[in-house]
């Protein structure tokens, strides 16, 4: 292991608090990660939750981009981690990922958008065809495992990158409802 983690700000854009927003905090609550905060950032705060150790709500009504940019401009961390609402990481998410950004060549890492086990026959099946490469060709690599590649682009429901690397674009464009990423 190694001696000094680089810390990481995991940032959470939504629409709504509900069950798949609980459930990804919940899921990233338990990672294998020493050093690391999450950043919630819903269109308005339900008068029910409240901050809890490192979880913050900063209540933003505005399109994925500039919650997204909003995160990342009050992120303590050294990396900033995006991850959509309705997905959770794997215990090992952080602890996986950082080490590719501990390469002083590598300023992002990402990772599949994954079906979990869990869900039900229609949502495996939609899981299915997107992970098909008859029905999204070179995009299907997008939500299957593979091996290590240099991808033109990477979605940002997992997406891992240095904050001084992100301070020197413009970040997510603003305007856009999505493919902001």
């Amino acid at each position: 292991m190694m001696k000094q983690w680089p810390s990481v700000s995991i940032i959470i854009p939504t629409n709504v608090v509900g069950d798949l927003l609980r459930d990804c905090i919940a899921k990233c609550q338990q990672l294998d990660y020493p050093r690391y905060e999450i950043i919630v950032i819903p269109d308005r705060l339900p008068e029910k939750i409240k901050e809890r150790g490192s979880v913050r709500f900063l209540p933003v009504a505005s399109l994925p981009g500039e919650k997204k940019n909003k995160g990342a401009s009050v992120a303590v961390g050294e990396i900033l981690a995006f991850l959509d609402a309705d997905a959770y990481p794997t215990m090992d998410w952080l602890s996986k990922a950082v080490p590719y950004l501990l390469d002083k060549t590598t300023g992002a890492v990402g990772g599949p958008n994954l079906t979990p086990a869990g869900d039900n026959l229609p949502q495996r099946l939609c899981g299915m065809i997107l992970s098909s490469q008859i029905a999204l060709g070179k995009f299907s690599k997008r939500y299957r495992k593979s091996t290590y590649h240099l991808p033109l682009e990477i979605p940002s429901c997992n997406l891992l990158v240095k904050k001084e690397i992100f301070r020197q674009t413009s970040g997510f464009p603003k305007e856009l409802l999505t493919a902001e990423d």
